[in-house]
């Protein structure tokens, strides 16, 4: 059965939050304090993808396979002060982690940049966390560059450098 990818409904959060919080414990194991992921909790992430989901800045996207939500992605206009008005942003893109490596996540992106080019943005960017290799291999296999911009996130008490990749989109 062929992947589908859709805008996600009010009634998509608790499975979002699953793969959310799945996702980061599998993902971000060895690079974020074990204290951090150990803290995360499905049902605190319901309530927070409920109201994610009726904000008007970001549209999350989910891909389904046979007829199951396995990974989803958020993007709108770009945050940084230096991009605004200029570009789209992928806030994040997550796959459950029995479908990581399957191609699922690039299918989910391509829809995404598709729909940040028929918002007329001339570039796509996303921050990943500089230790996390394998988002990096996906962003630069996406068409992805470092752009020199950087920034530390406190993520469980941990100070953590990210890096912001841009894309270029073609003009539709």
């Amino acid at each position: 059965m062929e992947p589908v990818v859709r805008e996600a409904a009010l009634g998509d959060a608790a499975q979002i939050a699953e793969i959310h919080v799945a996702t980061w414990k599998h993902a971000y194991r060895y690079l974020v304090p074990r204290s951090a992921l150990d803290s995360l909790s499905v049902e605190e992430r319901v309530k927070d993808w409920k109201k994610r989901l009726q904000a008007t800045t970001r549209i999350t996207y989910v891909l389904e396979l046979e007829g199951s939500i396995v990974g989803w992605a958020s993007v709108g206009p770009a945050r940084d002060e230096d991009q605004k008005g200029n570009a789209g942003e992928l806030y994040a893109i997550y796959m459950a982690p029995s479908f990581i490596g399957r191609r699922l996540g690039q299918v989910l992106f391509a829809h995404c940049e598709s729909e940040l080019q028929k918002d007329r943005y001339p570039i796509v960017t996303v921050w990943v966390l500089e230790a996390n290799l394998g988002a990096r291999r996906f962003y630069q296999k996406a068409g992805f560059q470092p752009d020199g911009a950087t920034k530390s996130v406190l993520i469980g008490g941990a100070s953590l450098a990210e890096l912001r990749y841009s894309k270029r989109l073609p003009v539709p």
